[in-house]
């Protein structure tokens, strides 16, 4: 029942009085709860120091006659475009996995065409 619809009941109705305090009791209480859920967001805070926000992957072939494209770069990034980027070469004989770390976007070992779309890939959306 609204306020209005308890304050204007007649006899049963509440007097302003009872509804401030009412009103202030529940200010109170949104109060306590909040300050629990801001104590609960800084603790997930810091323990999510990174977490995976942005995605992006790009396959390609790794040879110009050929074997389809089953070498690909895998970017997992955080919103700061701090992450890592995994890197499969796929040859006929041979698979290399290459890790390289992201900070602002940038790796202190030079990255590939594909690496750097791998990169650009990656979004919110």
């Amino acid at each position: 029942i609204s306020l209005k619809k308890k304050f204007f009941q007649g006899t049963d109705g509440i007097d302003l009085e009872s509804a401030l305090r009412a009103l202030d009791k529940h200010l109170l209480d949104l109060q306590n709860q909040h300050l629990v859920l801001e104590k609960n967001f800084i603790s997930l805070k810091e323990k999510f120091t990174f977490v995976v926000q942005k995605v992006g992957v790009v396959k390609f072939n790794l040879y110009e006659n050929g074997g389809g494209n089953l070498s690909f770069v895998l970017a997992l990034m955080e919103s700061e475009n701090k992450g890592v980027l995994i890197t499969s070469m796929h040859g006929r004989e041979h698979n290399r996995i290459y890790i390289k770390k992201i900070t602002k976007g940038r790796s202190e070992q030079q990255l590939t065409e594909e690496e750097l779309k791998a990169i650009n890939n990656s979004s919110l959306e």
